[in-house]
């Protein structure tokens, strides 16, 4: 991209956005310019399984644990939250390798790519 403009704005950043082509072309044909995308790479799938698949919330607060990283205090009630299943999870990934990989490849090709590897 050649030219950007800012409209007065100063930098932000977007959390998870985008995550399909079409997003990226809405920013880009847009008043926004897309300097840096940042990829957090998890190089073990079944890592990230097992993160996802252990994530636990206090039925009354709402507050997170994990089954092995951070368990809850003895007596404190669970839940497991409803997207944190193995079929949810296989399908956000495949998802992921579907739709957001190329996001990554583009942003790679037009060094605007910063890769991180992510590490539990």
């Amino acid at each position: 991209m050649n030219e950007c403009r800012r409209d007065g704005c100063n930098s932000f950043v977007v959390d998870g956005f985008p995550r399909l082509r079409r997003s990226s072309l809405f920013l880009e044909g847009g008043a926004w310019c897309i300097v840096r995308a940042i990829h957090l790479k998890i190089d073990d799938e079944s890592l990230l399984l097992e993160r996802v698949s252990g994530r636990l919330l206090n039925s009354e607060s709402g507050m997170p644990f994990h089954s092995t990283h951070n368990p809850p205090p003895p007596g404190v009630s669970t839940v497991n939250r409803a997207e944190d299943t193995l079929e949810s999870l296989k399908a956000r990934l495949y998802d992921w390798h579907h739709d957001t990989l190329p996001l990554v490849e583009q942003f790679g090709k037009r060094n605007q790519l910063s890769v991180k590897i992510f590490v539990f």
